[in-house]
């Protein structure tokens, strides 16, 4: 073999290298930005379950539950639209949280959007003689 063949497979290695390494790339950002996006859902849920919680006991006191619910979440930053509380009976209560995820490196924007919304919903039955007040 000539040295001029030898050069020839060398390029084609290179490419070879640059493509599998893009790949892998993609990849990894994308695991990245899915293992975020639970994490975040997490966050959610146990912010939700907090609130939930706090309504049962206290139901007619939406402030309360509201604050309860932004300082559980600690992983996201809720805001007060995100949050709508109802009384789907009058002895039950819901609390409805929809958040939209930002991807951190905007990889997977092109193919799910620019965000993922984010939505958790939890009732319970009221455990004190309270009736529940939904929001205005």
């Amino acid at each position: 073999m000539s040295l001029r063949d030898r050069s020839g497979e060398r390029g084609a290695a290179a490419i070879e290298f640059a493509i599998v390494i893009g790949l892998l790339l993609l990849l990894a950002l994308g695991i990245i930005e899915y293992a975020f996006a639970i994490y975040t859902k997490i966050g959610v849920q146990e912010a939700a379950e907090d609130g939930i919680l706090y309504l049962a006991q206290n139901p007619a006191d939406t402030t309360g539950a509201r604050d309860r619910i932004k300082e559980a979440s600690t992983r996201v930053n809720l805001t007060d639209p995100e949050i709508v509380i109802t009384c789907p009976t009058t002895s039950s209560v819901r609390v409805d949280i929809d958040h939209d995820h930002d991807f951190i490196t905007g990889i997977l924007a092109p193919l799910v959007g620019s965000d993922i919304n984010l939505h958790t919903d939890l009732t319970s039955e009221i455990f004190s003689s309270d009736t529940c007040v939904a929001d205005p």
